[in-house]
């Protein structure tokens, strides 16, 4: 398995445990609070991913800033739409 491969499958458990944390923590809540939850904490991560590996660019070995930015942006990707999914459209 690539060092990129390995990035992304690492940051993706990471944002599933601390969004399943954030979650308990808050108490009662329900599938839809769960996934906004999950969604902001994805993105919040990837944005901090993808400025990791902007500095990590800096490195002659490029492996670790592609996984970095390539696990950003799909973090951030993934979140945006976990998070925009669940906003009902009440438009009359």
């Amino acid at each position: 398995m690539k060092v990129q491969q390995k990035i992304i499958l690492i940051s993706f458990g990471i944002v599933l445990l601390l969004g399943a944390l954030a979650a308990a923590g808050s108490g009662s809540v329900k599938a839809g609070d769960f996934l906004m939850i999950l969604g902001m904490v994805g993105f919040f991560a990837g944005l901090l991913q993808l400025i990791v590996g902007l500095f990590l660019l800096a490195k002659t070995d490029k492996r670790y800033a592609q996984g970095f930015l390539m696990s950003g942006g799909l973090l951030m990707l993934i979140g945006f739409a976990t998070c925009t999914a669940n906003f009902s459209m009440n438009v009359h």
